[in-house]
């Protein structure tokens, strides 16, 4: 034992005493990653979803390390309020949490999906839905996306999957703002097929005391009893196409929604608008519709419940029941509608609804613009301005003087034939015809012509000036000319005055809705040194003149 003590009390000595070894150069630590958020300004956070990313280091929805799924980054900002935006790029989510909801029992804030991005193989560079298409598959659960009292937006998405037995409810998107405080919500560039239930909707929005838009989505293949659009509130639903659905419904709208610029064509339900009591209906273009059944509770447009506006309208081509109809007692306003080769036309002629053919571009497709109204058709400028509906569905300015009568008044249905394209006037061929000249009455040269060509129609102002652009006369105001046009000269200025010899010039301006021209040409007075024929010189007669 005292060996062993013996041994332990040295080695601690030699311990003490030996000296550290010096490190050739200070320790680095290796780089650490660090996640960098994307935030705006109010700290709103942006969370990164890609299907196709690897998982390996494993995903924290940062730019570089994305979650796989949807339901990931709706967890992660469930519990952490800063995190409001969801980028998702493309590919197709089907291994998600259906519905993926967004209720206000869980959240405290918006909630925003936006799909159509190009993901981290391209560092999120393009946000483009159609060339990066980003596919939400609800695998037949009966609802793909759900909001509940929490607004924000669906953007940029491909939804289809949704379906319910029997009579249950599917929607592709089901949005309730009623339940929680007063927010907005925004739908749209959202391309949603393939939703299947006796109830429900493709999308489904619910206001309450808030508002939303739906806009720019198109949506087809639809069966259920609210059809593509189930509208209740303050909703504005504009720019959509709704085809090929066979639902009940193809929009049912109440309390306050606004329909415009929307395309409906080549559906099979029993309704295509199903206006339920507060509904604006405005400037869409009803087209080729084939009606399922012919009772009287159906039929393109169908009103109940008082306060509808149904104006501005095309309603054209559909079969199998009435254009529009009323039940029961009700008193909506149905005007200026254009309505063309239905089965039946009731208010045809009546509160300004003209029967017109569009002559459309194209006689079937299922594109928006198949159903662009040619200028020539009687339809053109025969709705009434709108002062809340300033654009149509491509964007060209409500009204437009369609049939150029210089009375612009909007067209009926989603498009707007614009104003005929008028030539800018341009001025060619300016010439003078007489330059010098000396208007002093001799009867030689008093005069001068100026002449110029016009290429196209324009009111036409002509000035002549001094050399310093003193007006002295004028020739011309706003005078309708085109082609060959001239304007002859006496030499006088206003007033029937005598100007000084000297350098003038004509001054030719030509305007119309196309543009303008402007263009001058200088002309000289140089009055005679040699009496007129016959007067006198001297006291003698001037022969040499005569």
């Amino acid at each position: 034992m005292r060996k062993l003590l013996a041994y332990l009390s040295g080695l601690a000595l030699m311990l003490t005493s030996m000296a550290v070894p010096v490190l050739a150069a200070p320790y680095t630590p290796g780089p650490v990653t660090t996640p960098t958020f994307d935030c705006t300004i109010f700290d709103s956070c942006i969370l990164y979803v890609d299907v196709d990313y690897a998982a390996a280091p494993p995903s924290d929805g940062t730019k570089d390390f994305p979650y796989q799924t949807i339901s990931s980054a709706l967890a992660k900002a469930k519990s952490d309020s800063n995190y409001r935006y969801i980028r998702i790029a493309e590919g197709t989510y089907s291994a998600e949490g259906f519905p993926l909801e967004i209720d206000m029992a869980d959240f405290s804030h918006n909630i925003y999906l936006d799909g159509g991005w190009n993901g981290l193989a391209d560092d999120w560079a393009e946000r483009d839905p159609a060339a990066n298409p980003t596919t939400i598959d609800a695998g037949g659960n009966a609802t793909a996306i759900r909001y509940n009292g929490i607004g924000g937006g669906v953007t940029g998405l491909r939804i289809h999957g949704a379906s319910a037995a029997g009579f249950g409810s599917a929607y592709g998107i089901d949005v309730d703002l009623s339940g929680g405080s007063a927010t907005t919500m925004t739908v749209s560039e959202n391309v949603i097929y393939d939703i299947t239930g006796f109830g429900g909707a493709a999308v489904r929005i619910v206001t309450g005391s808030s508002s939303a838009t739906a806009n720019d989505n198109v949506m087809y293949d639809v069966s259920t009893l609210g059809g593509p659009f189930w509208l209740d509130g303050d909703v504005d639903a504009y720019n959509n196409v709704l085809h090929d659905n066979n639902g009940i419904n193809v929009v049912y709208c109440t309390n306050g929604a606004h329909l415009y610029n929307n395309v409906m064509l080549e559906n099979t339900p029993f309704r295509v608008i199903h206006a339920a009591g507060s509904c604006t209906v405005q400037h869409n273009s009803i087209v080729r519709n084939q009606l399922q059944d012919n009772g009287t509770d159906y039929g393109a447009v169908v009103m109940e419940g008082g306060a509808n506006v149904v104006a501005n309208n095309l309603i054209t081509h559909n079969t199998g029941n009435d254009s529009s109809r009323h039940l029961a007692g009700d008193t909506s306003t149905f005007e200026y509608n254009g309505l063309y080769g239905n089965t039946a036309d009731p208010e045809a002629g009546t509160a300004n609804n003209l029967v017109c053919d569009p002559n459309y571009a194209v006689s079937n497709g299922t594109n928006a613009d198949d159903v662009m109204m040619n200028s020539a058709s009687d339809c053109v400028d025969a709705g009434k301005n709108i002062a809340t509906i300033t654009t149509d569905f491509n964007g060209i300015t409500r009204p437009a003087d369609g049939d150029d009568d210089g009375d612009a008044k909007s067209d009926p249905g989603a498009h707007e034939v614009p104003a005929p394209m008028v030539t800018a006037p341009v001025i060619s061929n300016l010439d003078v015809l007489v330059d010098p000249f000396s208007p002093d009455g001799d009867g030689t040269q008093d005069s001068t012509t100026l002449g110029f060509t016009l290429n196209a129609e324009a009111d036409v102002t002509v000035e002549v000036k001094t050399s310093t652009d003193t007006p002295v006369a004028t020739l011309a105001t706003s005078e309708t000319k085109n082609g060959s046009v001239s304007y002859g000269w006496d030499g006088k200025g206003t007033g029937n005055t005598d100007l000084e010899a000297g350098m003038y010039k004509f001054v030719v301006m030509a305007t119309n809705t196309g543009g303008s021209d402007m263009q001058e040409v200088s002309v000289e007075i140089a009055y005679d040194s040699t009496p007129a024929p016959g007067e006198q010189c001297a006291g003698y007669t001037d022969v040499a003149a005569s």
